[in-house]
């Protein structure tokens, strides 16, 4: 699963449309992978919808985001407002990372057992 920031534009001096995170539950099909959406109407410089979107790679994650928060923008309620991207936050890439490290490397944070707390 994946976390996917969808940054909005909307007209100036326009709030965030209240109903928003539940305008993307009614959107979401069964193939965009939604399972929980978070709404931050007050981040800046631009507000986020935040989506938990089930995916095999972060790419996947990426386009059907985008797609659901393209498909709640096309109702009236967010007339004047655009999708300016929809990715992963930076973290994504290291936990990738981690997740197809060779087996035999160390854990992180581990430590020697000899109680002299050197990093390994």
């Amino acid at each position: 699963m994946y976390l996917v920031h969808a940054r909005l534009l909307g007209p100036p001096g326009t709030p965030m449309p209240a109903a928003a995170r539940e305008l993307v539950n009614v959107k979401a099909r069964p193939r965009d992978g939604l399972e929980h959406v978070t709404v931050h109407a007050d981040a800046r410089p631009h507000p986020v919808i935040g989506l938990y979107v089930r995916a095999a790679d972060l790419a996947s994650a990426e386009a059907r985001a985008f797609a659901l928060v393209r498909r709640t923008l096309a109702t009236g309620v967010f007339d004047g407002w655009s999708l300016l991207d929809a990715h992963v936050p930076l973290v994504g890439p290291f936990y990738d990372a981690l997740a197809t490290a060779p087996a035999t490397a160390p854990a992180l944070g581990a430590f020697e057992p000899d109680g002299t707390g050197r990093q390994v």
